[in-house]
Order: C-alpha cells, then structure tokens, then sequence
C-alpha cells in the first residue's frame, strides 16, 4: 500500500488502478472516478461559506432614468428589497408599490448627470426621494454621510438578483391593489 505523500506523486491514472478504498480491496477505475468526483463536489459546497444569497447580490450595479441624463454605478451588498405600499411610495412612484433595494456600506457613482438630480424631502417624515429634474424617473436616494442607499430597483440597467424581502405598509395599500395574480397578463400592449 502507498503512503500519502507517493500517492501526491503518483500520475491519477495510476491511482485509479492502485488506490484503495475499503482497506485493501483495490477500487475498480470507474468507482474511483465517482469517488473523486464525489470528494470535489463535497470541497465545492463547504468552499462556500457565506449564503448564496449574499453571494449573487455582492455586486457592481448600473443603472439610469428613462432620459439617460442620470447614469449610475453602485457597489452594494442589498440587505433588504421591500414593495412598500405606503402613501408616499404609491404617490412617488404613481403605482401600486415602491420596489426598493437598501444597502449599507454602498459606493455610488454618477457618471453622467448628477446635476441632474434632485431631491424631495416630504416634510414631517424621512421620506426622501430623489429623482432626474429632465424626465422625473426615480434613482437612488444616496446619504454619503452614512453610505446607505434605497435604489428604486426599476431604475437598474442590471438584472436584480435579489428576491423581495418583504412587503411593507400593507396597512396602506391601495384598495385596487387586490387578487393581481388573477389579471389577464400580456408580454406587450394588447391590440
């Protein structure tokens, strides 16, 4: 039987013929085959240590208005993606719900535009909402103070990978907003 180290510097086609796996019986090449791969897949899983989740959504995102006045780079790791249905988010964005990312530790970058943006604070709340002065799209909302960022996720050039946290004021949901899995759905505009 060969020790650990002659086995590093033997060739694996030799191995496949010589190892053994039940202390003594020599292995058929194909079952030895399984088991490598077996042990690769095991050392794949547990490489990955940190949730999948976390994993996809560490990423570098690009996004714009509907002009393309404002263009944007943001690095974030998103901690929450909500569909806030509060009267604010309703009337901000003029539909059922607000679908926005939050990150903390974020980097936002404007390339073009950032004269553009604008700012509305509602008063007597920390509602804020930012959005291009040209077309009036929602973009994010940056505190470089804190470097927290809620990035309206429809303004994202990007695909989001994040799933919906949660939904969020359902106490202030519309009332039409109701049974939608139940609408006849379209790819495009109907004729």
């Amino acid at each position: 039987m060969q020790s650990a180290a002659q086995r590093k510097q033997t060739p694996k086609t030799q191995l496949c013929i010589n190892d053994t796996t039940d202390g003594g019986a020599k292995a058929p090449p194909f079952f030895y085959a399984l088991q490598l791969r077996r042990r690769a897949a095991k050392v794949r899983l547990h490489s990955i240590s940190l949730p999948l989740k976390a994993i996809i959504m560490r990423e570098t995102h690009k996004g714009s208005c509907l002009c393309g006045t404002v263009q944007f780079e943001i690095q974030a790791t998103f901690k929450k993606f909500f569909f806030c249905h509060c009267s604010h988010c309703r009337k901000g964005t003029g539909s059922a719900h607000g679908s926005n990312l939050f990150a903390f530790d974020a980097d936002f970058t404007c390339s073009t535009g950032e004269e553009a943006i604008k700012s509305y604070n509602v008063p007597s709340s920390r509602h804020r909402r930012s959005f291009c002065e040209s077309c009036g799209s929602p973009v994010p909302t940056y505190d470089r103070e804190n470097s927290f960022i809620v990035v309206p996720a429809g303004s994202l050039d990007t695909p989001v990978l994040a799933e919906p946290t949660a939904h969020i004021f359902m106490g202030s949901k519309a009332n039409w907003d109701e049974k939608l899995e139940d609408v006849t759905k379209f790819d495009e505009l109907p004729k």
